[in-house]
């Protein structure tokens, strides 16, 4: 806990002292947690106790006597309020801040709640959630193995098959956008400029290859400066780096370019030397580290982001990575000035814990028991995937905002299931104008928020507990209600694959069950380390391969978690095959059936 959170919340606890009792009593109860007194008290004492930890905790799974907690729901909702995909603490819960002493009693038996933005300042959340969650940007997203343990008491906030969740901009945005996984910059004392404004050359921390460690931007001054945020998972980021490089070449002492990320410089200086020695990369740009102060004066939700700031000290242009090039450096540094089309990211956030569509508030919470509904593209909403188990109340939702057609038929054919991936070669389009379903390979940035703009759709299915194995099923029929002009199926088809294939079962794959639970990948490689091996499968298909024609299968026959550290392009097949080997695996090119989902116009009625 840093000093900054320390203070705050010892100013507001100095506000509540009255719930000191509460304090009290909380602290009486916890004997019932002890496992030495499990076996004296039945399981609805223990059960009648927990109305103060609910709102706050979830259970540990391996741990028996928070496995009988009810269900979290009820007691969520008085004391946080959802806002996007987690919660922050409710200014009207004063109970919040009665667990600040408390976590040595709780550790046994209850992990930080990763709904629960104030449970970072109750417990360490490493020590607890590194072994069953991944940090992702600004937020906790559940690995796939553990939804049979962990997710279930999340189900009205997350998807089971944690890949939806990790990759849905994958499936749906060009590869050169990334949206919208990046922490969503704060603005406090600091006031965000725009183009137009002076811009105060700081000196920046965490610069690398610097005998100081920091960047003095005022060096800078008379030339046009260009900050580029990006980030390791941001592929477009990476990917434009030699063409900066270039830019510098070209423009030498009239060009500066500084690459700005949130991330720390112990995962930056590795990934950097991997691009380097791997694809023989020379990288003259300034790169800055763990930083966030230019972040809140340029904020931003989406990567990449570029801030131009003039010879004249001003902010001159805003803008994603298609402005950056050539002819408009020239245009710029030979009139002074330049007019280019201002990257604006306004999103609004939507509140995942009510229903989209429902209107007339005035009437207030409308006991809907069954709806379905499609709407076209919705501005200023960016794109969401939801997938809700039936909650309490028994009832269960999928909502995508903002979607393309082809991820509409994704989500309902591949029914949460990774083996039904459904994208890249194993969607068939048989269609006379593909480009109304998906977008094609030139629709990026700009333009392809105008295709959204005409291409896109918002679907919401609410339905009860009782048809909940029927949920994908009815989007299926939506689909082919709504969109009468196509046939959707799913058929075999004889195709290309690489197949993962075991050839050595001594090599030392398998997992061991004291290791913590880790996926972390970039394009250079990472670790999976006690998951399912069809977790990298499912990965490989949706993010890294995704434009590959040939879609990834597990053919191992592995039926136990497995813990690897690949070393290779992601993106390239036989770097990753030559990793696998090591571990006796290898991904081997051969011919088999496979399901494929496919799309075709409806051959009018005679």
């Amino acid at each position: 806990m840093s000093a900054y959170q320390l203070n705050a919340l010892i100013h507001i606890g100095s506000e509540f002292p009255c719930h000191l009792k509460a304090l009290y009593q909380l602290v009486s109860f916890l004997h019932f947690f002890n496992p030495s007194n499990i076996t004296k008290h039945p399981s609805s004492v223990i059960g009648r106790q927990t109305s103060y930890l609910k709102p706050h905790f979830v259970p540990n799974p391996l741990s028996l006597p928070a496995s009988r907690i009810l269900s979290l729901t009820s007691y969520l909702k008085p004391h946080f309020v959802l806002r996007t995909s987690y919660f922050v603490p409710n200014p009207l819960s004063l109970l919040v801040l009665c667990f600040l002493s408390l976590t040595s009693y709780l550790k046994p038996h209850f992990v930080p709640n990763p709904l629960s933005l104030h449970a970072s300042r109750i417990v360490s959340l490493t020590s607890f959630l590194k072994s069953h969650f991944v940090l992702r940007t600004s937020y906790l997203v559940p690995l796939s193995l553990l939804a049979s343990r962990i997710l279930p008491l999340l189900r009205p906030y997350y998807c089971r098959t944690s890949f939806f969740i990790l990759l849905t901009s994958s499936l749906i945005l060009p590869p050169k956008v990334a949206f919208p996984q990046t922490p969503a910059t704060q603005v406090g004392a600091i006031s965000p400029l725009s183009v137009g404004d002076e811009f105060n050359f700081p000196v920046l921390e965490n610069a690398l290859y610097t005998e100081s460690g920091t960047l003095d931007l005022t060096a800078y001054k008379g030339k046009l400066v260009i900050l580029d945020f990006w980030a390791t998972w941001c592929a477009g980021c990476v990917a434009s780096f030699p063409k900066n490089n270039t830019l510098l070449q070209t423009y030498q002492d009239r060009l500066a370019i500084v690459a700005v990320t949130y991330e720390p410089k112990e995962k930056i200086e590795p990934f950097l030397k991997k691009l380097k020695e791997k694809k023989g990369w020379k990288l003259s740009m300034d790169f800055v580290t763990a930083n966030s102060s230019l972040a809140k004066i340029f904020p931003h939700q989406s990567l990449p982001h570029y801030v131009w700031i003039g010879p004249d000290g001003k902010v001159a242009a805003i803008t994603d990575g298609s402005s950056v090039n050539g002819d408009n450096i020239d245009k710029l540094l030979s009139e002074g000035g330049i007019s280019l089309k201002i990257k604006k990211d306004n999103n609004l956030r939507l509140n995942k814990g009510e229903f989209f569509l429902t209107g007339n508030a005035q009437y207030g919470k409308k006991p809907i028991r069954f709806q379905s509904a499609l709407t076209s593209y919705i501005g200023r909403l960016s794109t969401e995937y939801v997938l809700e188990q039936p909650s309490e109340e028994g009832m269960g939702r999928i909502l995508t905002v903002n979607q393309s057609l082809a991820t509409l038929s994704l989500t309902a054919f591949g029914e949460n299931d990774n083996r039904k991936y459904y994208g890249g070669s194993r969607l068939i389009l048989h269609v006379k104008e593909p480009e109304l379903i998906i977008p094609g390979p030139h629709h990026f940035g700009e333009l392809y928020e105008e295709w959204l703009k005409a291409n896109a759709f918002s679907y919401e299915l609410i339905y009860p507990l009782q048809n909940e194995p029927e949920r994908f099923r009815f989007m299926q029929e939506d689909l082919k209600r709504f969109f009468p002009q196509y046939e959707f199926g799913v058929e075999s088809r004889e195709m290309e694959v690489w197949k993962i294939i075991l050839t050595d079962p001594n090599r030392g794959y398998k997992a061991t069950p004291s290791q913590e639970l880790k996926f972390e990948f970039t394009g250079q490689g990472g670790i999976i380390q006690n998951i399912m091996l069809n977790g990298l499968v499912g990965y490989l298909n949706m993010y890294f391969m995704h434009d590959s024609p040939y879609p990834v299968v597990d053919f191992t026959g592995i039926t136990v978690p497995v813990s690897l550290e690949l070393d290779a392009n992601m993106t390239d097949p036989t770097e990753v095959a030559a990793a696998l080997r090591t571990y006796g695996l290898d991904m081997v090119r051969d011919r088999m059936p496979l399901d494929v989902l496919v799309i075709r116009d409806k051959k009018p009625l005679p």
